[in-house]
């Protein structure tokens, strides 16, 4: 926005400094206008060069699934939907065979996991996403498929279609793994369960279809399904904000599903099969540089003239960056 007019009486010589004004740092080129408009008026524009780059981060959300048959948690881009990393699932004590879910607790930030293991039911433990590596918390006791974190920390579980108690919602103690049943679920394949901290519903699905359960009185809900997105059986959801969950399926496909029902495709055919899932936000470092430097200078080169202006020296210049850039 331009500064306050000067008046004629405040200017002595023949310029004028405006301090402080703010300008867009977007990179484009600077235009600007000096008008005069008392008698005779005018109008001067010239070029001031460019505006310095945006200098802002982004903030970035990435996705992590875990995949049934083998010990792998993946982190997804919720952008391009392409593998950024795969990390190996490993926890002292066991031989873990595949994974069944992903949560994170708002209360701690920790990341929860549904571990398959050799010899026993299938385990309630914690994972650090960047190493993979898990802390076991307790057997659940019997096939559980998916599980997801209230706002107040409350933890619920739901058992696969194939559990000896299929198809059925608990809620389950983070620090024991012990498990109260609740209520039981549409029973079908497919069996997953997510929180909307907007509304305060926990949201079900199986094959092809929704509904959604009172966390107080456990009364389930049909939702009825629209829009132009068919998924069959799903894999995993999490909340993603504005009314809306991620839910992915088993073709694999990924769709956003709005708590009213409506499902749209995201993205079709994805490069892995996987199950959860947990959604990670993150800033990425700026990549500022925090040194530049001198090396390697010569001595001064006369160019084999008698002029001086034409001297020169040479050096190898190194730039520091404050983190590395990555893409």
């Amino acid at each position: 926005s331009p500064p306050p007019p000067v008046a004629v009486g405040d200017i002595t010589g023949n310029t004028y400094t405006f301090t402080g004004l703010t300008l867009r740092s977007d990179g484009s080129a600077i235009e600007l206008s000096a008008v005069f408009s008392d008698e005779p008026a005018a109008v001067f524009t010239g070029d001031a060069g460019s505006a310095p780059f945006q200098c802002s981060v982004e903030e970035v959300t990435n996705l992590y699934g875990v995949y049934p048959f083998d010990p792998e948690l993946y982190s997804y881009s919720v952008s391009s939907w392409t593998n950024l990393s795969t990390q190996t699932l490993t926890m002292p004590g066991f031989t873990v065979q595949g994974a069944n879910s992903i949560t994170r607790n708002p209360q701690n930030g920790l990341y929860y996991v549904i571990l398959k293991v050799s010899g026993g039911p299938r385990r309630l433990a914690t994972v650090d996403p960047a190493t993979g590596i898990c802390t076991d918390i307790g057997s659940l006791g019997d096939n559980f498929s998916s599980i997801t974190f209230a706002t107040d920390g409350t933890l619920y579980g739901c058992t696969g279609y194939g559990a000896s108690v299929s198809s059925s919602l608990y809620t389950i103690d983070p620090a024991t793994a012990a498990k109260t049943f609740r209520q039981s679920l549409e029973d079908d394949a497919g069996q997953v369960i997510a929180y909307n901290p907007e509304d305060g519903f926990i949201y079900h699905w199986t094959y092809s279809f929704m509904e959604k359960i009172d966390p107080v009185t456990y009364a389930l809900t049909e939702i009825t399904l629209s829009g132009s997105g068919n998924f069959y059986e799903p894999l995993g959801a999490v909340y993603k904000g504005d009314g809306s969950f991620y839910l992915g399926d088993t073709d694999p496909d990924m769709f956003s599903v709005t708590a009213m029902g409506d499902v749209t495709l995201e993205a079709d055919n994805l490069n892995d099969f996987f199950r959860g899932y947990a959604l990670v936000s993150s800033t990425p470092p700026p990549c500022g540089v925090s040194d530049i430097s001198l090396s390697a200078i010569s001595g001064c080169n006369d160019n084999s003239t008698t002029t001086s202006s034409d001297d020169f020296f040479t050096a190898d210049v190194t730039v520091t960056f404050a983190y590395a850039p990555g893409t």
